[in-house]
């Protein structure tokens, strides 16, 4: 037996017990379930701090890039030895760290003493005006039912036909509920202070793993283009490292540009309800600019609830804030927003909604904000695929090329254009034709 029948011998081997092993793991998996999904659950609660680190990494990445650049700039314009070169490029990363991470100190302090203290006053003063505003809601509710005879005979009626069944579902539903409630109230504070303990403990750790993967970003990046050009074909890995910087310009571009178009939002509306004197200008500033991260439903998501919260104390302000908040939306979708994340992400406003509707269904509020994204990326590679194929074929790549088209003749590539369809006085039995051989038969 030569070299090349051992190895081909080999090979096969290889394949039968990978398979015999890939459908043991599909039986253990179909069986032990509730195993595997414990034991991913507990390698997902170990990786938790690491995620919180790789996100806040990310979203500080420009200012770390801004401030790298800078200091590499400053420290490397002269020639140097390579060990002198080498020192000024990891004092400049650095420097860029602490500088990045004092920037999101700041950014953490200034927000906890300007912004948390108005928020606590605007929820106090709506604590303490509700019993106002429930009264005025009672008040009014009666002016109309008492100018209002027959609304009044129609809510009296509603009411003595379904108290019955109210007190029933208190006494058989919401009694035992609260009771339950009332019961568990101490593990569930429990339960609460030992998951902001474990929140507190990953945020900590995530930003130590942040500022190890800030300093150690260009390592990183060079040890996934060495894996990568190790595992694929260097044609293959030049496509795969092509689509990765797609992908992260696609992400930071939106999302950057995404939370700094929020902000400015937030301010203008903060700036404009002081000016105008509104009530709760910095808890309604804070609900429109944390909502407007999401594209395409998020003006109306904060929008919504703010304007009922103002009506509760100024009906005419309301509507003035509504008024406001068309005009401000408006110039968002339509100058401040381009300018900020470059124009587009490359979808239409149906897959825009698609997408967040999609998305958020599986990952909740992270999924209404990386569904734009997201989608983006999946249309941009399932284009490049259609692309790399009709190439292949000789066909034109254009959509708008297969407009009317009936068939594609398979040897010669021809298009075949749908025939014109018949217009309804051209159709031998249609209305409109009868319609003129009666007109034409009268005398």
């Amino acid at each position: 037996m030569d070299h090349e029948q051992r190895k081909r011998y080999l090979m096969i081997g290889v394949i039968a017990f990978c398979v015999l092993a890939a459908c043991i793991l599909l039986v253990f998996a179909i069986f032990e379930f509730e195993v595997i999904a414990g034991f991913c659950l507990k390698i997902w609660q170990i990786l938790t701090p690491f995620l919180y680190g790789f996100i806040l990494a990310y979203l500080l990445l420009p200012v770390y890039n801004f401030f790298a650049k800078l200091f590499h700039k400053c420290f490397l314009k002269r020639e140097r030895t390579p060990k002198t070169a080498r020192r000024l490029y990891l004092l400049g990363n650095a420097i860029s760290v602490t500088l990045t991470m004092l920037c999101f100190l700041s950014l953490l302090i200034g927000f906890g003493f300007l912004v948390l203290p108005e928020l606590g006053q605007s929820v106090v003063s709506i604590i303490k005006s509700a019993p106002d505003t429930g009264k005025k809601i009672v008040d009014w509710a009666q002016k109309v039912l008492h100018d209002n005879p027959e609304i009044e005979a129609t809510v009296t009626e509603v009411l003595s036909r379904y108290v019955g069944n109210i007190n029933t579902w208190a006494e058989n539903n919401l009694l035992p509920y609260v009771t339950e409630m009332v019961n568990g109230l101490s593990s569930g504070i429990l339960v609460t202070l030992t998951g902001t303990f474990t929140f507190l403990k990953n945020t900590l750790i995530g930003a130590i793993a942040a500022i190890y993967m800030l300093v150690s970003k260009d390592l990183f990046a060079a040890q996934g283009k060495k894996l990568a050009y190790s595992v694929f074909k260097v044609k293959t890995a030049n496509v795969f490292l092509e689509n990765m910087r797609f992908i992260h310009r696609t992400f930071s571009g939106f999302i950057t540009g995404k939370l700094l178009d929020s902000l400015i939002i937030g301010f203008l509306c903060y700036l404009f309800m002081i000016i105008v004197k509104m009530p709760y200008a910095m808890l309604v500033s804070v609900l429109i600019g944390v909502t407007n991260i999401i594209p395409f439903f998020g003006p109306f998501i904060g929008a919504i609830p703010s304007a009922l919260l103002i009506l509760t104390v100024s009906p005419i302000q309301c509507l003035y804030f509504v008024i406001f908040i068309i005009v401000l939306q408006q110039f968002d979708g339509n100058v401040l927003g381009p300018r900020i994340i470059s124009g587009s992400v490359g979808i239409s406003s149906f897959w825009a909604m698609f997408s967040i509707l999609f998305f958020s269904g599986i990952f909740g509020f992270a999924g209404m904000i990386i569904g734009v994204p997201l989608c983006a990326l999946l249309l941009s590679l399932i284009a490049a695929l259609c692309k790399r194929s009709l190439k292949k074929k000789a066909l034109p790549v254009d959509s708008k090329a297969y407009a009317g088209v009936q068939e594609i003749d398979p040897e010669t590539g021809e298009r075949i254009m749908l025939p014109p369809k018949p217009k309804m006085r051209d159709k031998p039995n249609g209305l409109v034709r009868r319609i003129m051989e009666k007109t034409k038969k009268k005398p």
